[in-house]
């Protein structure tokens, strides 16, 4: 027997459609007008045919559709995307730039002082399956799926220390390399000027490399005023230079030098303030040349100080009537990579000058990251 609409469309009859409860007709079809077909098709087929055509519903064929689109999506999305870490940090130390995902080389600068530094990262479980943390000095490997904190040796015969960060998913491998580099902050000179009773002014620099071998020095009395000058500068063990520079702190390499040798050069060769041995030779920190006292580049100090978050600051002490008693005095920091203080006889309590026939104690503090060095 014939539906009744089958038997109208038979008859060529037009078909009103029903009216809305507002009274107005609509004449458009949608999708579902058409659910009637499968169903009579559906009675007559046989075998195969039958099954297929139970899959003849406007609604399933959408939503498999937009299944299949959803997925080709996904998958695309995850053969081309890289992967990479979410989030890297450092303990101790500082980056040498912004931590980017899409970069993948980094230098890890930490204080010549300190022994020991440490690194964190982090993945996205959903976007990667594997972090792998590996240090060829130390033939160390550490492997996780979500983040990970490890310490890194500083004291090892291997320089520059190298940190492979490996983050993996079903695809693809991206590698971070760190290598840890050190740095020092030491004062290049200082200068003392001043003025006398009878008028005449005084004026002396002392560079650094006098003052690592001789503690003292020497002011004429009867200074009405001193102002005093720390000018400092940075040095980082990193790619040697060919020659010593005269406004900066040089960093040298020699090749085929023992641990031993190298650890002697600091103490047989006054220019040289920091040794470091590599494996295979030694790097050694030679000061600005003696005759360019106080004209060092402060600029590159400065930007230096700013990408560790660092600050120098420095106080000028007197000993008191006690040994262990200090009268102190905090030196001013300016823009450029110098401390100072200007003293006159008021700041003394008692006649005279307040570092006459006394010595002079000189302190400086570097401060990274809420650390003091």
């Amino acid at each position: 027997q014939e539906s009744t609409f089958v038997g109208l469309a038979r008859e060529r009859k037009v078909i009103q459609p029903a009216a809305s409860d507002t009274n107005e007709a609509s004449c458009s079809l949608n999708i579902l007008d058409f659910q009637w077909i499968g169903f009579v098709a559906l009675q007559r087929a046989q075998g195969l045919n039958r099954v297929l055509l139970r899959f003849f519903n406007p609604q399933l064929i959408c939503a498999i559709l937009c299944l299949g689109l959803f997925s080709f999506v996904v998958s695309f999305r995850t053969m081309t995307a890289t992967p990479h870490l979410q989030e890297l940090g450092v303990i101790g130390a500082g980056l040498s730039k912004g931590f980017d995902p899409s970069l993948t080389e980094y230098a890890l600068l930490t204080h010549s002082s300190q022994h020991l530094t440490g690194v964190a990262a982090k993945v996205n479980p959903s976007e990667t399956s594997l972090l792998t943390f590996r240090t060829k000095s130390e033939n160390r490997t550490v492997k996780t799926d979500t983040g990970l904190a490890e310490a890194i040796r500083l004291d090892q015969d291997v320089y520059p220390a190298d940190v492979e960060l490996e983050v993996q998913d079903t695809f693809r491998t991206t590698e971070y390399r760190l290598q840890v580099l050190k740095y020092g902050i030491l004062p290049e000179s200082i200068v003392f000027s001043g003025e006398h009773s009878n008028g005449r002014s005084f004026q002396r620099c002392v560079p650094f490399g006098y003052l690592s071998y001789e503690h003292r020095v020497r002011i004429p009395p009867g200074l009405k005023t001193m102002d005093i000058f720390i000018n400092y500068d940075h040095f980082v063990i990193d790619l040697p230079a060919p020659k010593r520079a005269h406004d900066r702190f040089t960093n040298l390499y020699e090749e085929n030098v023992s641990k031993e040798e190298c650890i002697q050069k600091q103490l047989l060769f006054k220019e040289i303030v920091k040794t470091q041995f590599s494996g295979a030779g030694c790097y050694s920190v030679v000061q600005p040349k003696w005759n360019s006292c106080a004209q060092t580049r402060s600029d590159l100090t400065q930007k230096f100080l700013k990408q560790v978050r660092g600050a120098v600051h420095g106080d000028l002490c007197v000993q008191g009537q006690y040994m262990a008693e200090f009268d102190c005095k905090k030196l001013e920091t300016s823009g450029s990579s110098q401390l100072s203080r200007k003293l006159t006889q008021k700041d003394s309590e008692t006649p005279g000058s307040w570092w006459e026939d006394k010595q002079v104690e000189l302190r400086l503090l570097l401060s990274i990251n809420s650390s003091q060095l």
